[in-house]
């Protein structure tokens, strides 16, 4: 492990958010000093014996001043959602809400944000056929409250009796929806699915880059040992972030000789794609300042 937390990121940045089942006071020292975000798991990490238990054990852990506490409550469809919120909102900067199936599920969570007088932001997790189908009116239920979509793809297999797999056409699909919807609804990029193995370095690895791939950004992570490679996995390398600048360089040059695309180490640079090179450039402080923006066509 050489992950070290040195200050909060923004809800919209944290690239790995790991999980601690509520009630270990031992796990959740250790996640605080090392993760980004930590995600008290009320719901599928806590034994149903203990959930009121687990409930009182979270709102009793005082304000959140670091930022990065998160709490994932237990589904509306449990009953206990309510309630859950109710007792941790108060300590929580983050409102995990799973197997959200719909704009009722959000209105349901933002009416007991209110009832509290809490300030938290919802991370919705769409794990359901249901879910699925209904991304898009979650992702634009509560415009401010909700902080990024995530996806569960455990549940999501469940529910569609299949076998889990990472990597499988399904899987495929229901990440494409979730982060088309985002973009749609003007949210932070989506935080992907745990994988269904601890011991397969090779499987996280390959899952990182499906996500990031298809426009997410971040992973759910459920071991301190996957921090590294994920919150690297969807950090740009140092050659990416010149071949981007050289690609921005290149066109403004371009340009300027009126030629509207240019070829850079062998790939193909017009408007979108050096407009895409700068706004990537932006998103990690280094955009290059050349390129004028456009007026949409």
């Amino acid at each position: 492990m050489t992950v070290t937390r040195t200050a909060s990121a923004p809800v919209s940045r944290v690239t790995a958010p790991l999980f601690v089942p509520a009630l270990d006071e031992r796990k959740l020292a250790k996640a605080m000093a090392i993760a980004q975000a930590v995600i008290i798991d009320l719901e599928d990490a806590t034994a149903d014996s203990r959930k009121a238990e687990a409930q009182q054990w979270v709102a009793h852990l005082g304000p959140d001043r670091g930022q990065q506490r998160w709490v994932r409550v237990n589904s509306v469809d449990t009953g206990m959602c309510r309630e859950d919120i109710l007792a941790v909102a108060p300590v929580a900067s983050v409102i995990v809400l799973p197997k959200c199936q719909g704009k009722s599920d959000i209105d349901l969570a933002v009416g007991a944000l209110h009832a509290v007088g809490a300030d938290s932001v919802l991370v919705p997790i769409v794990e359901t056929a249901i879910g699925i189908e209904a991304v898009l009116e979650i992702a634009r239920a509560a415009p401010g409250r909700i902080a990024r979509l995530a996806l569960g793809l455990g549940d999501f297999s469940k529910d569609m009796q299949v076998v889990w797999e990472p990597g499988s056409p399904l899987s495929e699909h229901a990440r494409c929806r979730v982060a088309i919807a985002s973009r749609v609804a003007g949210l932070a990029k989506p935080i992907d699915s745990v994988i269904p193995r601890l011991d397969d370095i090779g499987m996280l690895r390959d899952d990182i880059a499906r996500g990031r791939a298809a426009g997410f950004g971040g992973k759910f992570c459920i071991h301190p040992t996957q921090l590294d490679e994920v919150i690297a996995g969807f950090r740009p390398s140092e050659e990416e972030l010149g071949l981007e600048r050289r690609k921005v360089e290149a066109f403004v040059e371009a340009l300027a000789s009126g030629t509207a695309a240019v070829v850079v180490d062998g790939h193909f640079v017009d408007y979108p794609v050096a407009e895409l090179a700068e706004a990537r450039l932006a998103a990690e402080g280094r955009a290059t300042g050349l390129l004028a923006p456009r007026q949409s066509s």
